[in-house]
């Protein structure tokens, strides 16, 4: 997959350098504001087992600034073809559901923030 994202647009979020982080965020609402969309996997990586993890702040964030909705996206059974850590596929049936664009009048708060996370994380959590 590395070699894929080479050749994309891709941007990476280095967690552990805040400054870079937020460079980042930047990045991506200066996309957003030029019509492109974005996919964010708010878990920042796979889990191990399959079962969803916790959310960072760094979409809502980008959502809260830029103003864009965020369409939450769950998919259900990607774990059994490639596990994560591993290079490994298998055949199989992946599920993908969408929800409905989920937004809040600017400005957005921490509080909005908030709850536009607990949304987009019951959505998923339900479909999975």
């Amino acid at each position: 997959m590395g070699w894929i994202l080479a050749y994309s647009p891709f941007v990476s979020v280095k967690r552990e350098d805040p400054r870079s982080a937020m460079g980042s965020i930047d990045h991506l609402i200066d996309c957003l504001g030029s019509g492109l969309s974005v996919i964010i996997f708010p878990e920042g990586t796979r889990s191990p087992d399959g079962k969803l993890g916790t959310f960072k702040r760094g979409a809502f964030m980008v959502a809260s600034r830029s103003g864009v909705p965020i369409v939450p996206v769950a998919v259900a059974g990607s774990t059994d073809l490639m596990p994560a850590r591993s290079f490994k596929f298998r055949p199989g049936t992946v599920n993908v559901s969408f929800g409905n664009p989920i937004s809040r009048p600017l400005p957005i708060g921490k509080a909005e923030e908030k709850s536009m996370m607990e949304e987009v994380y019951n959505f998923i959590s339900s479909e999975l």
